[in-house]
């Protein structure tokens, strides 16, 4: 028989599982890595490198993650850090400055993690995109 571990859980009060604490948080693990949620944070963090280096975006860019991939879950920090081939379909008025080029791909690393008080889900880019 396996007994349930305990621990104490901040602002409950008292004693709950490890299953019932982790029950309360945000998706976690391949299911955060490939929200809606997610892929719009990751479009966001990649068009703000963009721009960053110089480069000129809008609202047209859409991007699709293939291949995601779960590469850690910390529950106590309620971070997961996913991977995939980020894909950025280029608007039809950017191809001409991209010598034609329809879509861009890159390999990326990338963290989800609460916003601070609560302002929802915070995206960053941790590696790869520089192609991009």
């Amino acid at each position: 028989m396996v007994a349930a571990a305990m621990v104490a859980v901040a602002g409950v009060g008292g004693i709950a599982t490890i299953g019932a604490a982790m029950a309360a948080k945000r998706p976690q693990g391949l299911d955060a890595c490939i929200s809606a949620s997610a892929r719009a944070g990751l479009r966001d963090a990649i068009l703000t490198r963009i721009a960053a280096k110089g480069g000129e975006v809008d609202v047209g860019y859409a991007l699709s993650l293939d291949t995601p991939r779960l590469e850690s879950v910390d529950f106590v920090a309620d971070r997961t850090v996913c991977g995939g081939t980020a894909r950025l379909s280029v608007p039809e008025h950017r191809r001409a400055a991209l010598d034609g080029v329809s879509e861009l791909s890159d390999p990326v690393r990338f963290m989800i993690e609460p916003g601070r008080g609560g302002s929802g889900t915070v995206v960053a880019l941790v590696g790869g995109g520089d192609r991009i």
